[in-house]
């Protein structure tokens, strides 16, 4: 898959929460009295939103944020952005992300706005062939995290001084519009009575849910900005990219005519008290007219510009804020001047049983599997519903165990690595070393010898996808010991050996065999 550095995320601040307490002076009192109950401040309106962006923008490898912060059956359309497929599911767009982007999250976030069931999260990608790349995401939140999401970005043929695209181009007109409605007079009605239905679809809809209103058809958003009532903004300019390199207004690729183009921008809307400030809007245009608009709103302007008592609770109440994931760099393991392996949350013995591992491909005379690095942990979101992960970005496999250092050996004289410790890493280097060396083809013939349909199918049973079976036959050829599933000694060797002599073109090297 070709590298897209197009994937965003946010910017968030910090959320303190004060305990004020009063103690009266006791200086002529026998014994201090006891202090009053201490107060609490009055809780922020979406302190939690803000506490779970804070969290986010710490998980700094995708290995972690994906587990931590997204539904397990995400759906990330792509086809608006790329023109691609859409990529289901929390292990698919891991191994999308880590595809497109490598591992480390890549962004610098910038703004962060919420409406009650979703998010804009604007970010800046840095060295990229064209300079820095600035995008925007609009994820759909969950009471499990995010649900699905939208990418758009700023193009440089969108940067300032170069001609916008159509939609770009509207999005402007948009912003026009409602600063056509500020002025006053006859003739300033009849212009937007006349502008409003080039602009708006007859039957499209503005959504503001924070606010918890809705508007729907072109009459109803003509009378309103006549009345200037909401959805009315009043002096709405489109916000500047930091250092003036340009409008912060984002599109999608994809000129699939059946989809809708989405734009999302960053504006000001200032009544004159500087209220209601910082928005986002999302905007989804269909042959060049207005779909559907949603508002979103930067948390500290619904505070300085609404009585928060009065609006909506949105995503952030009830939602889980994880703990961050800790992925520290502990070693290298050296295997000969080909494979260099970056070890996370290791130890002595960890990096031992990587090599020992290793070596257990040179035993069988097969090359090295091209392992970047490998990381011990035993995360309860990450390892619910797998013993661990291998994903290739195209340069090597990032490999994942979930078992923690302290917990590789048999005893505690570590005389011995224990036998799934041995297991988990052996299959996922096997992932490794086949998405290396073992060609469509072979996999073809592979999944025709062992009776499977698929190479790897989400919706298919894990015993049943093929890429597993594989790395299973390869873990157990390349085992010191038989026995783990299924007969000790020759039995299990007559059930796995065809499928390693194909994969591999060698014999097991595992006992008895």
């Amino acid at each position: 898959m070709p590298s897209r550095r197009v994937h965003v995320w946010l910017v968030v601040s910090v959320i303190i929460f004060s305990v004020i307490s009063c103690v009266p002076d006791d200086s002529t009192a026998s014994s201090p009295p006891s202090a009053p109950p201490a107060t609490t401040a009055p809780h922020p309106w979406a302190a939690e939103a803000m506490s779970w962006n804070e969290a986010f923008t710490q998980t700094e490898h995708f290995q972690n944020l994906l587990p931590q912060f997204f539904a397990e059956d995400v759906v990330f359309d792509d086809r608006e952005q790329w023109g691609r497929d859409v990529v289901r599911g929390r292990e698919q767009l891991l191994e999308y992300l880590i595809r497109a982007l490598g591992s480390e999250v890549p962004f610098t976030y910038l703004e962060f706005l919420v409406s009650a069931d979703e998010a804009l999260h604007l970010t800046a990608l840095d060295n990229t062939s064209t300079g820095t790349l600035y995008a925007m995401t609009r994820w759909s939140m969950g009471p499990t995290g995010i649900e699905s999401g939208v990418v758009s970005v700023l193009l440089p043929n969108l940067r300032e001084g170069e001609d916008p695209r159509e939609d770009a181009l509207a999005a402007r007109s948009y912003v026009d519009l409602w600063n056509q409605s500020a002025a006053t007079g006859i003739d300033n009605a009849a212009l937007i009575e006349a502008y409003v239905p080039t602009l708006y679809d007859p039957d499209a809809r503005i959504n503001d849910t924070l606010l918890g209103k809705t508007m729907t058809g072109v009459p109803a958003i003509t009378s309103s900005l006549l009345a200037k009532r909401w959805p009315y903004l009043p002096n709405l300019e489109i916000e500047m990219l930091p250092g003036g390199e340009g409008e912060a207004v984002f599109e999608g690729l994809s000129r699939d005519p059946s989809l809708p183009s989405q734009v999302h921008l960053i504006v000001n809307a200032d009544d004159g008290s500087g209220c209601p400030g910082l928005m986002g809007i999302a905007l989804a245009f269909q042959q060049g007219k207005i779909l559907w608009e949603r508002r979103f709103h930067e948390v500290e302007s619904v505070r300085r510009c609404f009585d928060t008592e009065q609006l909506r609770d949105g995503w952030w109440v009830g939602i889980d804020i994880p703990e961050p994931i800790r992925r520290e760099p502990t070693g290298t393991v050296q295997m000969g001047e080909a494979v260099s392996v970056e070890i996370y949350n290791g130890s002595g013995q960890a990096e031992d049983l990587v090599r020992w591992s290793m070596n257990r491909f040179a035993t069988a005379d097969l090359p090295l599997p091209r392992v970047k690095s490998i990381t011990f942990l035993f995360d309860p979101d990450y390892c619910s519903d797998k013993g661990g992960s291998a994903i290739h970005d195209g340069d090597g496999t990032i490999v994942t165990l979930c078992i923690e250092a302290r917990n590789v050996c048999s005893d505690d004289e570590c005389h011995k690595w224990g036998l799934v410790p041995r297991y988990l890493l052996l299959h996922e280097l096997a992932h490794a070393w086949i998405s290396d060396y073992v060609d469509d083809d072979t996999r073809t013939t592979f999944l025709t010898q062992e009776g499977l349909s698929r190479w790897h199918d989400p919706e298919e049973a894990w015993e049943d996808r093929g890429s597993e079976r594989a790395a299973n036959t390869l873990m157990f050829g390349l085992m010191d010991e038989t026995g783990i599933y299924g007969p000790a000694g020759p039995g299990q060797c007559e059930a796995w050996g065809p499928g390693f002599r194909l994969l591999t073109g060698v014999d097991p090297i595992a006992p008895d065999c």
